[in-house]
């Protein structure tokens, strides 16, 4: 195999995989927003190490800001937008090495996405954009999983999950544990027990060393 093909089929699967972890987080912070003072916004955006960029580009770090920002956002490397259509000319590249279903999967959902965001953003329904997202990212990996070929592509394409997932899921539940939650209910590092999983001070930065492996945007 090319190594420009084992390239292109990782990074699409790699950029999928990434759309659909952000999906689920935006998802999960607008959940726990209801419970908190708003602080998990920082936190979020931390996971990913654009804290401070996020920062620059809304001082006033709401809800609705980190949202735009992690799904809508162009100059945001890891936003689902960028994500969807890295992953799309990734497959693009590899017409031949893939099936239809995977290419025709993939490239209606950058078609929906990008049709909802000619739309005035004012009225555009997010929280089903979101949703959309991630029931369409497990339809994408469940079509490569049934009609690829058991083949050096179907091995390159399914690496980049299992490379990605163990990284994003610990920072993320901790960093939601202990940095989003309310800070009158927050609990010390010290008297949590989570088996296989760190827990840092409410004090630390959310980010734990090597979680900037997530923002792997740039190759």
């Amino acid at each position: 195999m090319l190594s420009s093909t084992a390239k292109n089929l990782y990074w699409m699967g790699r950029y999928l995989q990434r759309a659909k972890t952000v999906a689920r987080l935006v998802e999960a912070t607008q959940r726990m927003a209801l419970q908190s003072g708003g602080e998990e916004t920082t936190g979020v955006a931390a996971i990913f190490g654009l804290d401070e960029a996020f920062r620059e580009k809304h001082p006033q770090g709401t809800l609705a800001n980190l949202i735009d920002f992690l799904a809508l956002d162009d100059s945001n490397p890891s936003s689902i937008v960028n994500s969807i259509g890295a992953a799309r000319m990734n497959a693009r590249e590899e017409r031949n090495n893939i099936t239809i279903d995977v290419w025709e999967s993939l490239n209606g959902l950058w078609l929906e996405l990008s049709g909802r965001l000619r739309e005035d953003r004012a009225a555009l329904d997010r929280g089903a954009l979101i949703e959309s997202v991630k029931k369409q990212a497990v339809m994408i990996f469940g079509a490569a999983q049934v009609t690829l070929l058991r083949d050096e592509a179907y091995n390159f394409s399914r690496s980049a999950p299992f490379s990605s997932a163990p990284t994003t899921p610990p920072a993320c539940s901790t960093s939601n544990f202990i940095c989003c939650a309310p800070r009158a209910s927050r609990t010390p590092a010290s008297s949590i027990t989570m088996p296989g999983r760190t827990c840092w001070p409410a004090s630390a930065p959310c980010a734990p060393t090597g979680a900037s492996t997530v923002r792997d945007s740039t190759r």
